[in-house]
């Protein structure tokens, strides 16, 4: 699966990005290793948000992890409180937006994750 899914913009110019880094989702000794993809970091320029590119890049990326049937984590950390500069977007913003692409809470450390979900049959109808 790609690292990243980035869609070019215009006016003014910019770049929408998803980074992911593949992780191993199993530390138990004697359990099957599982893999799966850590999102590192979604980014979309303050001039090109609320436009629907971030949701766009989010189903690119979900299709995806599908088709290779793998799963995804997140953690909901706004890029402002990671550097403590007071911003619009705020954590339970964040993750309800992750939970609307099919991520659900992980863990106790604030994770969340969206399991590969089974591609669909074409109807003949």
């Amino acid at each position: 699966m790609k690292t990243s899914f980035s869609f070019p913009l215009a006016e003014p110019p910019g770049l929408a990005c998803i980074d992911l880094i593949k992780v191993n989702l199993t530390d138990e000794p004697g359990k099957p290793k599982t893999e799966g993809y850590l999102v590192t970091r979604v980014v979309v320029p303050r001039a090109h948000r609320r436009k629907g590119i971030g949701k766009l890049l989010m189903k690119q990326l979900c299709r995806e992890a599908d088709k290779e049937q793998v799963p995804l984590l997140i953690q909901p950390l706004p890029y402002s409180e990671r550097k403590g500069i007071n911003a619009p977007m705020k954590t339970k913003d964040l993750a309800a937006w992750y939970y609307r692409s099919g991520f659900t809470k992980a863990n106790e450390d604030g994770y969340m994750m969206r399991l590969p979900q089974k591609p669909k049959k074409e109807s003949l109808i």
